[in-house]
């Protein structure tokens, strides 16, 4: 979902979905699966807020982005997790 103007604020929010599925694993403990887990299916949510203006006849724009929002748990293969919460913000000049 996608909120915004050319200036003033905007927000943008997105749902990652990564469905379930197998990985392989190392350990021997599944080898009923030929050494492969199941992994759960998760949802990822992403928002960044921002707020441009009009300087100089330049746009200008400054933005807050949270990634993971509710810092879900979700594996992109067995041993390996997503990253959790990430928050970023940025500058942006168009010319």
């Amino acid at each position: 979902l996608d909120w915004g103007r050319d200036s003033g604020t905007s927000a943008l929010i997105e749902a990652g979905i990564c469905g379930p599925r197998w990985s392989a694993d190392a350990s021997g403990t599944s080898p009923v699966t030929g050494d492969l887990r199941r992994l759960p299916a998760g949802v990822i949510w992403r928002l960044r807020l921002a707020h441009s203006w009009h300087q100089n006849g330049r746009r200008v724009e400054v933005h807050v982005r949270a990634d993971n929002l509710f810092d879900q748990w979700v594996d992109d293969q067995v041993g390996l997790p997503a990253p959790g919460r990430v928050v970023s913000g940025g500058l942006s000049l168009f010319f």
